[in-house]
Order: C-alpha cells, then sequence, then structure tokens
C-alpha cells in the first residue's frame, strides 16, 4: 500500500515540475556563483587589504611621529 502511495507521490511531484522555472534556474545559476564569488572576495579579501593598509599607515604615522620629535630634539621626552 505504501508503494501506491509513493507512486501518487511521484507522479504529483512530476506534474508540478515546471520546464520554463527549471531553464531559468540553469541559466541565473552561473550569475548566482558569481555573485557568491564576488560577495567571498569583499569580505574576505579586501578585510584582509583593509588591515594590511590599516598596519601600514599606523606605522606610516608612528615613523613621522618619531622624526618629527627626533628633528625638534625632544625624542627623549614622553608625549
Amino acid at each position: 500500500m505504501t508503494a501506491l502511495l509513493d507512486m501518487g507521490q511521484i507522479e504529483a511531484q512530476a506534474r508540478s515540475w515546471d520546464p520554463v522555472r527549471f531553464v531559468l534556474t540553469v541559466l541565473m545559476a552561473p550569475l548566482f556563483i558569481v555573485g557568491w564569488l564576488a560577495g567571498k572576495f569583499v569580505t574576505v579579501v579586501l578585510r584582509h587589504v583593509l588591515v594590511g593598509l590599516w598596519a601600514a599607515g599606523t606605522w606610516t604615522v608612528a615613523a613621522v611621529l618619531v622624526g618629527y620629535r627626533a628633528g625638534r630634539g625632544d625624542a627623549g621626552r614622553p608625549t
């Protein structure tokens, strides 16, 4: 009896299949993948780039401040 019910469910599922929706899904899948990869690129790669730029910027500012203080002759005094 359960085999007959399963066949009915399979038949109902097969009749509800829409070929237009299937084709659109296949066509849109690569675009979805491109968007997903772009999102990953932005969140992962650019985050690391921004962290690196921040580190380089802080080192640059620190070097300028140390050089400025050394040029004024007060490098040994605390700020």
